[in-house]
């Protein structure tokens, strides 16, 4: 939530209580805060075929068109023109978030529910072509979506408490996000060695809409309290920027492949939003000498705000081709700083992941792989409403097989060469959420609120499928 409504202040609070979750998913982004998407989990989906195969580790050895995304130097390695579709497939998200929302009442009890959102989603992930130019030099350009997210929260709490009746209700719609898309280019001087670049320009898009409703009566029929209270919040914003990714390739030791990538921080050139907050309250008490009605909408433009969103990224990873190009068998890690900007509502950790996987040729058309990979999360806090600090931890496999078809002698090439590529990730996840806390217990008298907290032991699961296809020429 962007804006806390509670107007008596209260501190936000930790309570230590068991949070479960189910998420059966494509891809998954975590809950959206009311700015710019910077942090988060950021290799939610996989770009290409390899990645989706091998759990992501590429920078070493990585040659289809996600090396424009990954690691450009990789594209010094073809010698074929490539065009390559890929899609997160068959996404079904749940989300089952328990304790979520809870209601404190008169006499010290407390009520809970659970918050939850189904929702079906099929997203293209990643358009891409490059084009072998001649002298180890391969261009190439590509659409990227590393993050995307749609959400749709509803919870209610109804009952009583002593002598206090009650309905909160909390309604949460958000939809977020980012593509890159530039030109990269790959050389390889050397047969041992390549560098590549490319220049990203990024376009982020979020919305979020929260509703809140109070409504407790307290007392008898005779003399009763009626307190209402009302939060709406909507907000829309479109942020311009980009970023640049920097690589090489270097086969040191025969068959021994190191990959190295430097992505600079992740700018904004130009953003524009718009938001309203209303704020409403009622309380009517017997005798109606001391009713209260209080209406506040603020519908103020936001600043433009320019400059880092991200930190700069340095990714360092290390393969072993077989054989008899059997394959390879790659693992890497990457790190980045911390990023904290106080003006961007920006506070991002130090973070590190691992990523290990194989691509294996197990018959002359048909590659399978595995891979391992973390998916950390960079928030330092769960501090809005709804927001998950989710740590990932899975697993991918898949195949991908290739049907070569034969061109007549007239042609420039001698075949073309379809591509397949089906595979399925599963992850489980640990973190914390936020929490919605309602405090009635001050109802009888008129005074009812809510304040933001964060629910520890967050455990969450994540199932996610790929399907690729390719043409190579």
């Amino acid at each position: 939530m962007a804006r806390e409504a509670d107007a008596r202040g209260r501190s936000s609070r930790t309570p230590q209580t068991c949070l479960s979750g189910l998420v059966v998913v494509g891809a998954l982004a975590v809950g959206l805060p009311a700015r710019e998407a910077a942090a988060g989990n950021r290799e939610t989906n996989p770009l290409s075929n390899e990645a989706a195969l091998a759990g992501g580790a590429v920078t070493a050895l990585g040659r289809d068109t996600g090396a424009i995304y990954y690691n450009p130097a990789g594209l010094g390695a073809v010698r074929r023109t490539q065009f390559n579709l890929s899609t997160q497939a068959g996404q079904f998200r749940a989300r089952i978030v328990p304790y979520a929302a809870v209601a404190d009442l008169p006499g010290g009890t407390r009520d809970a529910a659970t918050l939850s959102s189904l929702q079906a989603l099929v997203m293209p992930s990643s358009l891409a072509v490059t084009r072998h130019l001649g002298r180890g030099v391969t261009v190439g350009v590509g659409y990227f979506a590393p993050d995307y997210d749609y959400y749709d929260y509803n919870t209610v709490l109804r009952g009583a408490g002593g002598t206090t009746e009650y309905d909160a209700r909390v309604q949460v719609d958000g939809w977020i996000y980012r593509y890159h898309a530039g030109p990269a280019i790959g050389w390889q001087p050397h047969p041992r060695f390549r560098i590549g670049l490319t220049l990203f320009g990024t376009y982020g898009w979020q919305r979020e809409e929260t509703r809140v409703w109070i409504d407790t009566a307290s007392g008898t029929p005779e003399s009763r309290t009626d307190a209402t209270r009302t939060y709406d919040y909507d907000s829309k914003r479109s942020v311009f920027g980009g970023e640049v990714v920097v690589g090489l390739q270097w086969e040191f030791v025969k068959n021994l492949h190191l990959g190295l990538t430097f992505r600079t921080p992740r700018f904004v050139a130009f953003e524009h939003s718009r938001s309203y907050e209303l704020n409403t309250s009622n309380v009517d008490r017997p005798g109606g000498g001391d009713d209260e009605y209080k209406f506040d909408f603020d519908d103020s433009p936001e600043p433009s705000a320019r400059g880092r969103v991200a930190p700069m990224r340095l990714t360092a990873g290390v393969a072993y081709a077989l054989p008899r190009r059997r394959g390879w068998i790659s693992g890497e890690m990457d790190y980045s700083p911390g990023l904290k900007l106080s003006a961007r509502d920006i506070n991002i950790r130090p973070l590190w992941n691992v990523r290990a996987g194989a691509r294996l040729r197990t018959a002359e058309r048909l590659y399978f792989g595995i891979g391992v990979f973390s998916d950390r999360d960079d928030e330092v806090h769960t501090h809005k409403f709804p927001h998950f600090r989710i740590n990932y931890y899975g697993v991918t496999t898949g195949v991908e097989f290739f049907s070569p078809v034969r061109l007549g002698k007239g042609e420039r090439a001698r075949s073309i060469v379809f591509s397949t590529c089906i595979a399925v990730r599963y992850s489980y996840g640990q973190g914390s959420a936020a929490q919605i806390a309602f405090d009635l217990r001050d109802a009888p008298a008129g005074n009812v609120g809510y304040e933001i907290g964060t629910v520890n032991r967050v455990a969450f699961h994540l199932f996610a499928g790929h399907l690729g296809m390719g043409t190579y020429f």
